[in-house]
């Protein structure tokens, strides 16, 4: 709605200007316009109108650069305002309404350019790694472990590089905090541990966020910004890097394969748990993964940093996977729904639902 509304006075502000030109060139007569107008000025109100219109059809058919030409047009706009000030002054209003809305598109542009190099730069990873990093023989591993793969890889000879997955669900930031809705994309290269994951977070009708998660060449960052322009979250260090690569470990239940990486060294606990040591590029995290009868992945457990007016502790993070959400894509079954929930002292922190929507498999 707030899009239409948008086009609609876009439109009604472009077509004003066509007044000027009917003006300078004696079409119609425009009693609301007093001053003389030559017919170069006539041209110019011509001009910016169609430049309006431009930016009108680009914005309508989702293009990035459609800011480009509604700035151009607002210049243009303005000049022949300020020139002809008491007769136009009225339409620097609208000026302000479309600028107000080219800024947060360039703003956006500019987030969007930057998760895109960085997707570039993950996916050259995978190009440069050898395909050596995994374990052949599935013996090595704990039974549940094996009986996992067995089960879940039902095409055994596909070999993943890369995945590409959407998602969507859920989140907050208190524990009694208002849910907000988001969409994601996530990217991740498997024989270079790293992901992307890019949301558009909901706030309210005319408020949201645009969150980065990145995790890349064992180092993790968190990019949060209010209306892709406004910083609220840019974090790095030793939390955020240990937090992304327990995240890695346990979003690896959407590419099984990952537990023959060489990087992983896992350890049978029961008939129904493994203990599993993720260590890379002298960084080390560990988890326990619990398994239903069928060998399929039921809960995700680790230690993993949790910051709390602007201190970090270790508390207990812990997924847990719907039982009923497994499904097979492209011979893979994994599970396409979890809550992600916060063991702390003071009770649990359940924060986070998400369903994965789709799922691609790249060799």
């Amino acid at each position: 709605m707030i899009k239409y509304f948008f086009i609609f006075i876009l439109f009604i502000h472009s077509l004003i200007h066509l007044l000027g030109f009917f003006k300078a060139f004696d079409i119609f007569k425009i009693e609301q316009l007093k001053a003389l107008i030559s017919k170069f000025f006539g041209i110019l109100w011509l001009f910016t109108c169609i430049i309006f219109l431009i930016s009108i059809l680009l914005f309508i058919f989702k293009k990035e650069t459609w800011w480009v030409w509604g700035a151009f047009a607002i210049l243009l706009s303005q000049i022949l305002i300020i020139k002809f000030w008491s007769d136009a002054k009225a339409g620097t209003f609208a000026n302000i309404i479309i600028l107000i809305v080219i800024l947060l598109s360039y703003a956006n542009f500019n987030f969007d350019k930057l998760v895109k190099q960085e997707i570039f730069e993950l996916g050259s990873l995978a190009t440069n790694q050898p395909n050596d990093l995994f374990i052949n023989d599935l013996n090595t591993l704990p039974p549940i472990v094996q009986k996992w793969l067995k089960n879940s890889i039902i095409d055994r000879s596909k070999n993943i590089s890369r995945v590409f997955l959407l998602q969507k669900g859920k989140m907050r930031i208190k524990p009694n905090g208002k849910w907000m809705n988001f969409k994601a994309k996530q990217w991740f290269s498997l024989l270079d541990p790293s992901f992307i994951w890019y949301a558009n977070v909901s706030i309210s009708p005319f408020l949201f966020l645009k969150a980065r998660d990145k995790y890349f060449k064992s180092k993790g960052n968190m990019l949060i910004k209010l209306l892709s322009l406004i910083p609220i979250v840019n974090e790095s260090g030793k939390e955020i890097n240990q937090g992304v690569m327990v995240r890695y470990l346990a979003e690896s239940v959407w590419f099984p394969s990952f537990a023959l990486s060489t990087y992983l060294k896992w350890e049978e606990m029961n008939n129904n748990k493994a203990r599993v040591i993720f260590e890379y590029k002298n960084k080390k995290v560990e988890g326990v993964f619990k398994f239903n009868e069928k060998g399929y992945p039921i809960s995700f457990l680790s230690k993993r940093y949790y910051v709390r007016e602007k201190k970090s502790s270790l508390e207990n993070w812990c997924v847990k996977i719907d039982k009923g959400s497994f499904k097979e894509f492209q011979g893979i079954i994994i599970p396409t729904k979890a809550k992600v929930i916060w063991k702390l002292k003071d009770g649990d922190f359940f924060w986070l639902k998400l369903e994965i929507k789709d799922i691609k498999y790249i060799n």
